[in-house]
């Protein structure tokens, strides 16, 4: 597994963004659209940030896309570089 990163939640009436936080083109959309740090989290990889947040916002569990043999991709479990 990789190393722990911050994830962001900015939303806003228009919406919602959620990216890492080392990120800072989408902090700067973000908040060129109005948006504004609600929420934020540590995961390893974008599944573990994506379970946090559909946990944070009470929409259940988060499913994530898997290949064709039900295992999840690496890089969105946090072995791919940042």
């Amino acid at each position: 597994m990789g190393a722990s990163r911050r994830w962001e939640l900015w939303r806003g009436e228009g919406g919602h963004s959620f990216f890492p936080g080392d990120h800072e083109a989408a902090k700067a959309d973000a908040s060129q659209d109005g948006l504004s740090l609600e929420w934020e989290c540590e995961a390893a990889g974008y599944n573990d940030a994506m379970r946090q947040l559909y946990a944070h916002l009470g929409w259940g569990s988060y499913a994530p896309m898997t290949r064709k043999d039900g295992r999840p991709y690496p890089e969105d479990e946090g072995g791919a570089p940042k």
